[in-house]
Order: C-alpha cells, then sequence, then structure tokens
C-alpha cells in the first residue's frame, strides 16, 4: 500500500463534500489497520499456515482497499 489518498468527493460545483472526506478518512485508517496486520503476521513463522492464510487475507482486504478508493476517486 502506497499511503496516497484521493481528495475528497466534489459535488456539481467542484466542491469538496463532507461525505468525501469521511470517506477519505476511512481509507486512511483501513490503511493503518492493514499496515499494523501486516507488521503482526511478518511476526508469524515464516512456514506457519497461518502467515500464509493471513497474508492472503490481508491481500483481499488491501484490494479491496485499493477498489474503493479507485471508485471513491473516479
Amino acid at each position: 500500500m502506497d499511503g496516497s489518498a484521493a481528495p475528497g468527493r466534489r459535488d456539481t460545483k467542484g466542491e469538496t463534500t463532507v461525505a468525501g472526506f469521511e470517506a477519505q478518512a476511512a481509507l486512511s485508517k483501513a490503511r493503518e489497520a492493514a499496515s499494523l496486520a501486516s507488521y503482526d503476521i511478518q511476526k508469524l513463522p515464516e512456514d506457519s499456515v497461518e502467515r500464509q492464510a493471513l497474508h492472503n487475507l490481508l491481500t483481499a482486504v488491501d484490494s479491496l482497499i485499493n477498489a474503493v478508493d479507485a471508485d471513491d476517486a473516479g
């Protein structure tokens, strides 16, 4: 995750909306939580089934965050 965030949504007059800022705040929190989870996952034994399962789950979460961010930016 690169930590970049798209600007908040804009209304028809080009002004940023509160909903846009709320969405960006939620995406920021999701990125932070995913980063913390990644750090914790790295502490698990490298060859463990749990580490691989959590890594796969985190990859899915990262993809969802990026999809929501792309949709919010568009």
